[in-house]
């Protein structure tokens, strides 16, 4: 039976590696269960000689880490030294969620943006018709503008009309007596 990540001893130093699931710390969040799946770990700070070896090592392990939390990845990677192949699977992990962040914030933003221009859109048809209107507004206030002005002759015309044929009247009323 193969011997599991944590038991595993490697044969340059006899010593134990350091567990793949360390204990969290007080308080905090407990990691959702995942299956675990045997791998055989270098001793800390040496490198694979075969990097097709240590590259399957690194995808074993950002399985490992699929279902663990932001920052419990985070400070996995800097627990560990850089190139090895945690911290590469920590690093690859956490690239591949920045990555799927910035995915969802530019799709997001791609929708905002057609929504905005949508808007700026119908923002310009209102202000094309409030231009119409006004414009036509204007033209009725001109027209009764000049309606006014005829009017105000018109009376000017009924006034001097009505003084002529009032003297007319007076002078006929004193030429008869």
């Amino acid at each position: 039976m193969p011997a599991l990540p944590h038991e595993a001893v490697s044969p340059a130093s006899g010593k134990v590696p350091p567990p793949i699931n360390p204990p969290l710390s007080p308080g905090a969040r407990k990691p959702p269960a995942f299956q675990v799946t045997p791998v055989t770990i270098d001793a800390p700070g040496t490198r694979s000689p075969d990097p097709t070896k240590s590259g399957g090592r690194t995808e074993e392990l950002i399985q490992l880490l699929r279902g663990r939390s932001y920052a419990e990845i985070r400070g996995r990677m800097y627990d560990r030294a850089p190139g090895s192949p945690w911290w590469a699977a920590c690093k690859a992990e956490l690239e591949l969620r920045n990555g799927q962040q910035v995915a969802e914030a530019s799709l997001a933003m791609s929708r905002v943006s057609e929504k905005m221009r949508a808007s700026t859109q119908h923002f310009e048809q209102l202000a094309d018709t409030l231009h119409h209107a006004t414009q036509d507004l204007a033209d009725l206030l001109r027209g009764t503008q000049e309606t006014g002005r005829r009017l105000e002759i018109a009376v000017y015309v009924t006034i001097g009309i009505t003084l002529v044929q009032l003297f007319n009247l007076i002078f006929e009323i004193f030429r008869r007596r």
